[in-house]
């Protein structure tokens, strides 16, 4: 199902592995760094509602121009963003 919306098998395995990352009633679509940064795949063309809901970690994002849209729920309750 998700095959055909990715660009290539790699970036599609990447986002699968990653989405399976939770953390407790937290989730971080992509796990942030030691310094609570993100850096969003070049590639990607959404960031999807509740991608990173309740991400404690996150602090900041490096979102590629190949971003077009960011659902307005895409970051809810990340306290430290």
């Amino acid at each position: 199902m998700y095959y055909n919306l990715c660009l290539d098998i790699w970036l599609c395995s990447f986002i699968i592995m990653q989405c399976l990352i939770g953390l407790g009633d937290a989730f971080c679509a992509f796990s942030p760094d030691s310094d609570g940064h993100v850096e969003i795949p070049m590639g990607l063309s959404s960031v999807d509602y509740r991608s990173f809901y309740e991400c404690s970690e996150l602090v900041s994002v490096t979102i590629p121009g190949s971003v077009r849209s960011i659902d307005e729920r895409a970051f809810a309750y990340c306290e430290n963003l």
